[in-house]
Formats: structure tokens, sequence, C-alpha cells
């Protein structure tokens, strides 16, 4: 039994803080994590939690450009390369690759419409076929995320919470904080001053101390404060 050539053609799990955190070939993944099959035939998971990209060595270099531009926030430089990719270039690509082009198209197509100012009532139609498709994907967070920040650009708040309600499913605490700011800077842009205020605090109050989790409440912290001054405190 043969595993596919390491080095090169490596994946590559990219952490929270741009380390690498493993090469080896990506064999399995979910919402909450990714299995790595390493040089030595050993398989280690790794938490979603501590990671931020995941760079698949088949991939076109557009593929990986445009993610990159995506998680960087620049959208519509990322819809723009993702768009190069020719079919030729997908040829044998495995369903993981396929997937990853998929997500990059629907989250910064959507993204860049709303960065944009206009309706991403279409093109969120994208992610929601992704996630449908897909839901084992380990960017079902990021995209339960992303379909309430649609909702709530479009003035329904109650599908919206119900976005940010599945990203706080997840185990990590990171994704509830990440779920709760979600849920408070709704109400911040719904000019909700005194609920954004207990939402932000609600946030600050879980208890978690990654890395990631300590980012989102340095943003709380900030919400926090705008609300304060909306709210004329």
């Amino acid at each position: 039994y043969e595993r596919p050539v390491f080095g090169q053609a490596a994946d590559r799990i990219i952490a929270t803080d741009n380390k690498t955190l493993a090469s080896g070939e990506v064999v399995a993944v979910t919402p909450n994590a990714i299995d790595v099959l390493n040089k030595d035939g050993e398989t280690n998971k790794f938490p979603i939690e501590q990671i931020r990209e995941v760079q698949f060595g088949g991939e076109p270099q557009s593929l990986k450009s445009s993610r990159s531009m995506l998680y960087r926030g620049r959208y519509k430089d990322a819809a723009d390369e993702v768009a190069k990719i020719e079919a030729a270039e997908m040829e044998g690509a495995t369903d993981l690759i396929i997937q990853e082009k998929e997500f990059v198209e629907a989250a910064s197509k959507t993204q860049a419409e709303m960065a944009a100012g206009q309706s991403p009532a279409e093109s969120s139609k994208l992610v929601q076929s992704f996630i449908k498709n897909h839901p084992k994907s380990h960017h079902a967070y990021y995209l339960y995320e992303l379909l309430g920040d649609v909702y709530a650009k479009l003035e329904e708040p109650e599908k919206a919470q119900a976005e940010y309600d599945k990203v706080a499913l997840a185990p990590a605490p990171a994704f509830k904080v990440r779920a709760a700011c979600a849920k408070a800077r709704m109400l911040l842009r719904q000019k909700k001053y005194a609920e954004g205020i207990v939402a932000f605090e609600q946030a600050l109050e879980i208890e978690a101390n990654d890395d990631a989790s300590k980012a989102q409440k340095r943003e709380a912290q900030l919400g926090k404060a705008a609300c304060f001054i909306g709210d004329g405190k």
C-alpha cells in the first residue's frame, strides 16, 4: 500500500500564528478537525480552532493565492484571482481541492459584494449551496458566520442569529466567542446599543484564553466601547 509522494506536493496545515502545524496528506476533514497523515505513516488530528489555512499540494497556484487574499480581507482580489483558474488546471484534482475552489468562489464573491455595499442576496446562494453539498467541510463554521452576516445585512436578524447559533455549537470555546461577537456586532449595526453592550459583555465572559479567543475579545472590547458611544454613555 503506497501513499502519495511526500515533499513538494505535500499538504500543509497553517496555524493561526502562521507557522506550519503539519505537513503530509490531509486524509479526513470535519467541521471540528483535520486529520493529516505524515511521512512516517502516522495520522494526527488537528483542532480546527488552531488552523488558519489548509494548503493542498496539488492545488493550482491561483487557488492558493486567492484563498490567501480571502483570509486577508481582499475579497474582490480573491474573487478575481480564483476566476483565473482554467479547467485544465483542475484536471485530476481531488474532491477536497474541487471543494476548496467552490469555497473560495462563494466566500470571496459574497464578501466582495457586501464590502462594496451591494446586496449579497444572489451570491450568498453559492454559500448556501456549498453548506448543503459539503456539510462536513472544515469551512463550515466560517460559512455559518458568513451566512449570518449576510442575513444581518439583509435585515433578517432571526435568520442571522440562527446561523450564529450554529457557530456557537462548536465544541471549541473560541467559536462560542466568535458567535457571541457576531451577534453583538449585528446589534451594534442595528443601533441597539444597550442590547449590544450586554451581548459584548457576554462574549467577554466566555472562558476562553486561546489566541483566537483573545483576538475576538479585543474586538469585543472595541465593540462594547462603540456601543457606549452610540448610547451616549
